[in-house]
């Protein structure tokens, strides 16, 4: 249900549901990071207060470096620490289609 939803979107918004019943089930958001990759047709994402940590953001990051199609990404309100803010700031050398990274408040 997740992986269509997300495949057949061009924005995905408001996820804060769906990844609460994720962490219930102890899959944290790599599940929908997963389907967040299989997209080709989505641009626009907003995974904000959504407690993403450093794993996640690590993983996020490796998507991100390679997507072609994702053009605004809000992660604002999360737990990405130093280490997933780093992943993320690495990957925007080879991503050349984010146009816009929100990341504020992520101690």
């Amino acid at each position: 249900e997740l992986k269509k939803k997300v495949a057949q979107s061009k924005v995905l918004g408001g996820v804060a549901v769906g990844l609460e019943l994720l962490t219930k089930n102890g899959c944290g958001c790599l599940e929908l990071i997963a389907c967040l990759g299989a997209s080709s047709s989505l641009t626009h994402v907003d995974l904000s207060w959504n407690r993403i940590g450093e794993k996640d953001g690590a993983v996020f990051a490796a998507l991100l470096s390679q997507n072609t199609t994702l053009e605004n990404v809000a992660m604002g309100f999360n737990s990405l620490g130093d280490v997933g803010l780093q992943h993320l700031a690495t990957c925007l050398s080879t991503n050349k289609t984010l146009k816009r990274l929100d990341v504020r408040y992520n101690g």
